[in-house]
């Protein structure tokens, strides 16, 4: 052996690169062969934090040495390395018997000391399989054989895990004394005292002291270093731990991929913790699909190494996220099942937590009797940190509320605010200003409700500015509307004139927002992984899609502008959302880009043209209002309308709407009347009290909200007629993305360059006949037709001219709506293709079925292919809200680019209304003649 320690002793690395005869051969020629071992089984121990399949391939081959030289107290030494292996590695069953062996054994050899460090190794086996108490008392008896034995330093290695019991059992006061006992031992032995630092943190966090945490870690990750294998990569973990309580998730999410990348494979019971630490990051954003998986994957690794305590953090985020889920019973149940685990391991901390938050989900399901029962299961002097008193008076306080206890409730939230500020923790001080606000509001005090309110937006929008990645973006967002809608609900409440343009602002701040940020160019599509498994799974996906997009539909109608396989429809949903979540999970390497100003209404009115009214519709807390703008100014109607009665309205109207697409050979008397009938019901709840503000307005700029984005308004029937036959309509989703696309158009040079693109087949045959018609009037003299529009070629024009008319078939997809798209002669042009572009055209047609229907998220974001155009650098677009006729739509686009070719240019809103009332005259029915829509500006 030809490698040695500094004092002249061969190093382990060359005794086990050994075959293991000459292991066996090599151990008997050590000069001092017992304290070699010895020495190497405390390398062993170190081995054990940083990699640990090579510890445990070591301690197998020095434990064989040891017992061939039948050294007792090398035979106990090198066991207990192996014991801190195993356990490391989650096999918790063997490190226990192992360590059992082993103190029995010391014992019988008269090693006092190392049957005492036996009892040590066996703490953690003990306590990650649920004998917390025994744990304990193993611990306690090593430190007194110790302390008898005269070894301090190794009496303070047992306070090390002394404290990590405590921590686990939730008593992280008396696991910050311990483990600050053993620091004023341990001092000068640098990685213990790592150790120490990681395990503080760890109960500095459980108490809520945020900063001494992080410090701690800090500490402790600057000992290993960025190379410090599994060790640093629970540090990372730890810290981004910290992040996330501190609504810091753009730092948790990226220190978690940095964990994770260290961790590997290894150490399958801090991966285990991991995972349930990440889900919670995932729930706080309100990505639930990841969270859920986050959370299965780390309970399914807690109960495969029998670590039930840290499985109880774990069980109450999955009943948070079947809550936000939308299964409200199961998330219930989950409580109501991890507050017996908890009861059964003695863990009265989380039992706590858990009945608490059961109590708040059962008041939300009206079932006020059961959740009183929860909350008088508490026992409140088990919640001691100031983030538990904060979330229980919480939970009280939802209670209280749906009781009709207001006082109470009033109470509860303000104790929650208090706890909640000393925590600093400012995700919860969001939810309990947004519920103060909603009480006062109730109490007939508007200004303070507003300014409870407003203070909850503040840390939204912080929040939601930390963010890099559009989805995270997106479901912070959509999680937290309830602030902006309890402000929007408060400021109608107080009416002075100032307060309806903050609604009006605050409204708008709320919709649409990834939209606007990826019209800002600033935040491009979803970032992909260029290399590991993720990469490889997209790959995969993506081919599967190619293939399914590749294949000719065989259903569809004749003359319908559509077809595809319901099968293929199924299939590509799938895949579709299986590259959703696998892209939510990836870590944004670009700039945060920030929070835009809200939309001020001054500002806008001067913007928008005398001949012009905007009408934003928002729903706020089940009330509906409708904000006019002109430009004199903003005023602000409460629509006398709730949910139910609007949902059935709108569902009438599109039954009405589908079977008029049915009937288009016989289309009766009976059938117009019955449309217009629903046309009307639906126009007195949500025009007739705003018609009077645009009386004598040619033109209407419309701003859904919610459900109202699938309603044809300018065909809509009030007082006997068709909003189109006195208003010019076109469509935006929000105020703020109409101001962008107002002022992006203003930049732009004329439209030229038209390019015509048609793609006609047995069920469209009229496709062809509109596009040669088309390339005429526009003087496209090479148009791309039948074969020739392949993707290739389509993705070119697209990027290179100003103005597109695109004729073909399309398709919705409500569940996956980024994989909604057009179909060319080689496959379909979806809206994920069409966001990745580099640039669209300014102004484009879609000629074909549904290129308008939008699917509506969380946070009124809009996605399919309209978003998807316009979210790049397309300013209009004419597409249809539902399917349109072959041979109906190539007569209307003959007549649009008749209209817009015919005397003084009018306005594009001017065109469509045109369109729409020459379609009427030809056809009576609404769903022939109102399909077209034009968003943008």
């Amino acid at each position: 052996m030809t490698g040695t320690h500094e004092d002249g002793r061969p190093a382990i690395a060359d005794f086990l690169a050994m075959s293991e005869k000459a292991r066996r051969e090599a151990v008997q020629l050590l000069a001092h062969p017992g304290e070699t071992l010895c020495d190497w089984a405390d390398e062993v121990d170190r081995m054990a934090t940083r990699d640990v399949p090579a510890a445990l391939a070591a301690s197998e081959a020095l434990l064989a040495a040891a017992l061939l030289l039948a050294h007792a107290r090398a035979i106990a030494r090198v066991r207990r390395a192996r014991v801190l292996a195993l356990a490391y590695s989650g096999d918790f069953a063997q490190a226990l018997s192992l360590a059992e062996t082993s103190r029995s054994e010391a014992l019988k050899s008269g090693e006092s000391v190392e049957a005492a460090r036996a009892l040590i190794a066996q703490m953690q086996p003990l306590l990650v399989t649920g004998r917390a108490a025994d744990a304990l008392a193993a611990g306690s008896t090593a430190r007194s054989e110790l302390l008898a034995l005269g070894e301090p330093i190794l009496a303070a290695r047992v306070d090390i895990n002394l404290g990590n019991i405590h921590k686990s059992l939730g008593n992280a006061a008396e696991a910050v004394k311990a483990l600050d006992a053993a620091a004023s031992v341990l001092a000068s032995h640098p990685d213990l005292a790592a150790h120490i630092a990681n395990s503080r943190g760890e109960a500095l966090f459980l108490l809520d002291r945020f900063v001494e945490a992080r410090q701690s870690f800090s500490q402790a990750l600057a000992h290993f270093g960025p190379g410090g294998g599994m060790a640093a990569a629970v540090i990372e973990g730890n810290l981004a731990d910290v992040a996330s309580r501190q609504g810091e998730y753009q730092e948790a999410l990226e220190g978690f991929a940095k964990a994770r990348a260290q961790l590997g494979d290894a150490a399958s019971a801090h991966a285990a913790r991991m995972y349930a630490e990440e889900g919670e990051v995932f729930e706080m954003l309100g990505i639930t699909e990841v969270a859920s998986e986050r959370y299965s994957k780390g309970l399914a690794m807690f109960d495969k190494l029998g670590m039930a305590y840290e499985a109880l953090r774990a069980a109450i985020g999955s009943g948070r996220v079947l809550e936000a889920a939308g299964d409200s019973e199961a998330g219930a149940i989950a409580f109501e099942h991890a507050a017996n685990r908890a009861a059964a391991l003695g863990n009265e901390t989380e039992r706590s937590r858990a009945l608490a938050q059961r109590a708040s989900t059962l008041a939300k399901m009206g079932r006020v009797g059961e959740a009183n029962i929860a909350l008088a299961a508490i026992a409140p002097a088990t919640l001691t940190a100031p983030l538990d008193q904060a979330m229980y008076h919480f939970h009280r306080g939802v209670v209280a509320e749906r009781a009709g206890g207001l006082a109470q409730a009033m109470t509860e939230a303000e104790t929650a605010l208090a706890h909640a500020a000393v925590a600093g923790v400012p995700p919860v001080q969001a939810d309990a200003l947004a519920l103060r606000a909603l009480l006062l509001r109730r109490a007939q005090r508007p200004k303070e409700a507003a300014s409870d309110a407003r203070r909850a937006v503040a840390i939204v929008e912080r929040m939601r500015g930390s963010l890099q990645a559009e989805r995270t973006r997106a479901g912070l967002l959509g999680k937290r509307l309830g602030a902006y809608e309890e402000l929007v609900a408060a400021l109608m409440a107080d009416g002075s004139t100032a307060a309806m343009a903050e609604a009006f602002a605050v409204a708008e701040q709320a919709k649409s927002r990834s939209l606007l940020d990826r019209m800002r160019q600033a935040m491009g599509s979803p970032v992909a992984p260029t290399s590991g498994a993720a990469a490889e799974e997209l790959a995969e996906l993506r081919r599967r899609l190619d293939a399914l997009y590749a294949r000719v539909a065989d259903d569809s109608q004749k003359g319908i502008r559509h077809g595809l396989a319901p099968e293929v429809r199924t299939q590509i949903a799938e895949i579709e959302t299986r590259i959703g979540f696998i892209e939510a999970q990836e870590p944004s390497t670009r700039t945060a880009f920030g929070n835009a100003l809200p939309i001020d209404p001054a500002a806008l009115a001067t913007s928008i043209p005398a001949d012009s009214a905007m009408i934003a519709y928002y729903r706020a807390k089940g009330q509906w209002m409708a904000f006019v703008t002109t430009s004199e100014g903003t005023k602000a109607i409460s629509l006398c309308c709730d949910d139910s009665a609007l949902c059935d309205a709108l569902g009438r109207l599109g039954f009405q709407l589908r079977r008029g697409l049915a009937h288009a050979g016989e289309m009766r008397p009976r059938l117009v009347s019955d449309a217009v009938s629903c046309l009307s019901r639906v126009a007195s709840l949500v025009w007739d009290p705003v018609s009077k503000h645009v009386q004598g307005i040619p033109n209407l700029i419309l701003l859904p909200h919610g459900p109202l984005h699938t309603l044809p308004f300018h065909a809509l029937v009030s007082n006997g007629r068709f909003i189109a036959h006195t208003h010019a309509v076109s469509y935006a989703p929000s105020a703020n993305t109409w101001s962008a696309l107002h002022n992006r158009v203003a930049s732009e040079c004329p439209v030229t360059g038209t390019r015509v693109i048609g793609v006609p087949d047995p069920a469209a045959p009229c496709i062809e006949r509109e596009a040669r018609a088309v390339a005429q009037a526009v003087g496209d003299r090479s148009p791309l037709i039948g074969a020739a529009a392949t993707i290739a070629h389509v993705k070119e024009c697209l990027t290179s001219a100003s103005a597109v008319h695109l004729a073909c078939h399309g398709f919705f997809l409500p569940e996956a709506p980024r994989a909604s798209g057009l179909k060319l002669s080689d496959g379909w042009l979806t809206a994920r293709d069409i966001a990745g572009l580099k640039r669209t055209p300014t102004t484009v047609v879609l000629s074909g079925c549904e290129t308008a229907a939008t699917a509506v998220r969380e946070g009124d974001e809009l996605l399919g292919l309209a978003s998807a155009f316009l979210g790049n650098t397309t300013n209009q677009l004419l597409a249809t809200l539902w399917p349109v006729h072959d041979g109906k739509a190539a007569d209307a686009m003959t007549s649009f680019y008749g209209i817009s070719d015919s005397g003084p240019r009018p306005t594009a809103a001017r065109i469509a209304q045109r369109l729409s009332l020459e379609l009427l005259e030809r056809t009576p029915h609404p769903a022939h003649w109102a399909p077209f829509a034009l968003i943008g500006a």
